[in-house]
């Protein structure tokens, strides 16, 4: 364990200066900070599914509607509402669609929003506590449930991507644990609810658990992130545990192509840790995805040597946030550009684990989960490196999940933010000018597909991967361009093989993309 040191917000960078031009490409330019400021918030006196403290709380950030404008839904073990958007970046509760069940719309504690029929109406997967877990499909405005087969664990996060590569999407459900109490965990008398896969057939998903490694089933995972950790085009899987030095370390299963996993017993990242979260970004800016975990006790990053295999960068990178009583506790994260500066920051969650805080003092006697522990940006600073900024994203109450998306159009990408109990949404401003949106087209199996874009001598990679602990962010890139007035190229590497590429792609441009 790293050791406790005071957390301080080290003084702000601009962005690099790149003198590089391009055509129309402009000079890379210095930046301003980026600010992240509180723009609304909900606790139970406004939305009463937040009166439900246990578990976890999810939210999915898509366009429900088909305005163009993205929506919010959050999920909780009190019940499941949903946000519209009102074309300006507003979101106020609504009346929920129709659905095929009696008492309207299930609770949960997860939350996911795909487009599985790739017919541009979003279906959700609700991950619930010791009752069934459902895909909500749209049909035809209203919805029909599937209840997935051999699903009453305790599902803290549902994800998914094509894992047998037959073109659809397949759903991997992180279970972990309800009602469990520290000391058991430590004596060895329990373990996690076995985790579940499930693929996609004909419309409907058939448990397929059996392609799992039995010894990956039970960890008390939190997340199972999707990713291809060898450029290979199939969709490995890493699992991120928790109470891992007494019940399982995270393990990172590989795929075979058609959707057998096995593991990875040499890449030196199975990790024995608290893990809650998993945020997945190019540090290193040489296209392999890198991982960051969050942790009880400061987060960890994982670089990846492009074989399989990674190395912990954490320090070497400025990645470390220590463990003070302020600082403890770290549950969901995303990388996201929020200063646009063309390189990736990274959202970190915090907040008091409540019941379990006992773990904390099974770790190290002398830390202390604080009741009150501010969220941490850390900016990236496009050479691997980054520091901890002040740019008023720094909420003190129990939080646990968080999701991106432009909420307002601007270009920016927004935050959304949930916890024990409340919901926020963050506006973004500041930072460079200049960037662009991208977005999979009506009918593109996108989830998983490799963005790169070229900015001069300037090359970025990012994969569409939505998923966060227990939540989903919009299924787009907001891509930076640090001042430029376009980027040169956009390449797309979609999940099918295929590869589409825009060229002189225009600062401020909103753009649909599909296979050629």
């Amino acid at each position: 364990m790293r050791t406790a040191l005071p957390f301080l917000l080290l003084p702000l960078v601009a962005c690099r200066d790149v003198p590089k031009e391009t055509g129309a490409a402009a000079v890379l330019q210095d930046c301003a900070p980026a600010m992240v400021t509180e723009h609304q918030a909900w606790t139970p006196d406004d939305l009463s599914v937040l009166t439900q403290t246990k578990g976890l709380v999810g939210v999915a950030v898509a366009d429900l509607t088909g305005d163009g404008w993205l929506d919010v839904v959050l999920t909780t073990q009190a019940g499941t509402a949903f946000l519209y958007n009102d074309g300006t970046g507003e979101l106020a509760e609504g009346t929920p669609p129709e659905i095929d069940l009696a008492d309207g719309w299930p609770s949960g504690q997860s939350i996911a929003a795909v487009d599985l029929e790739q017919d541009g109406d979003w279906d959700f997967y609700i991950g619930r506590a010791r009752q069934p877990d459902v895909i909500a499909w749209s049909v035809g405005g209203s919805y029909r449930v599937e209840v997935l087969p051999d699903s009453e664990g305790s599902a803290f996060s549902g994800h998914f991507a094509d894992a047998d590569g037959d073109g659809d999407l397949d759903l991997m459900v992180a279970n972990s644990y309800f009602d469990v109490e520290a000391e058991d965990v430590v004596a060895g008398l329990v373990s996690g609810d076995e985790n579940r896969l499930y693929f996609q057939d004909g419309g409907r998903f058939l448990d397929a658990t059996e392609r799992l490694p039995a010894d990956s089933l039970d960890g008390m995972t939190f997340q199972a992130a999707w990713v291809d950790v060898e450029s290979d085009g199939d969709m490995d899987l890493y699992i991120a545990n928790d109470a891992g030095p007494w019940i399982a370390p995270n393990l990172l299963l590989l795929n075979d192509g058609v959707g057998n996993f096995t593991h990875a017993p040499e890449c030196f990242c199975d990790l024995a840790m608290y893990a809650m979260g998993v945020a997945i970004s190019d540090i290193e800016q040489d296209g392999d995805p890198d991982l960051y975990i969050t942790d009880v006790g400061g987060p960890n990053l994982l670089v990846s040597q492009g074989d399989g295999t990674f190395f912990d960068g954490t320090l070497a990178a400025g990645a470390d946030i220590p463990p003070t009583e302020q600082s403890m506790t770290s549950w969901g994260t995303t990388a996201v550009d929020l200063d646009r500066d063309t390189c990736d920051d990274i959202a970190v969650i915090f907040g008091v684990s409540g019941s379990n805080a006992d773990f904390v003092a099974e770790i190290d006697p002398t830390w202390v989960d604080g009741a009150e522990q501010p969220d941490v940006l850390l900016q990236g600073d496009c050479e691997g490196g980054f520091q901890a900024v002040d740019w008023g994203f720094g909420d003190r109450e129990r939080g646990r999940s968080i999701a991106v998306g432009d909420l307002d159009r601007d270009g920016r990408p927004d935050l959304v933010t949930a916890g024990k109990p409340f919901l926020r949404t963050w506006r973004t401003t500041g930072g460079c000018e200049t960037g662009l949106t991208v977005r999979p087209a009506i009918g593109t199996q996108a989830i998983g597909a490799r963005l790169t874009v070229t900015i001069g001598e300037i090359q970025r990679t990012s994969w569409l991967l939505p998923w966060t602990t227990s939540s989903s962010s919009a299924h787009e890139w907001v891509i930076g361009l640090s001042g430029a007035a376009q980027a040169d190229t956009i390449t797309v590497l979609w999940p099918s093989g295929q590869t589409t590429t825009l060229t002189e792609v225009a600062a401020g441009s909103r753009i649909d993309i599909a296979p050629d």
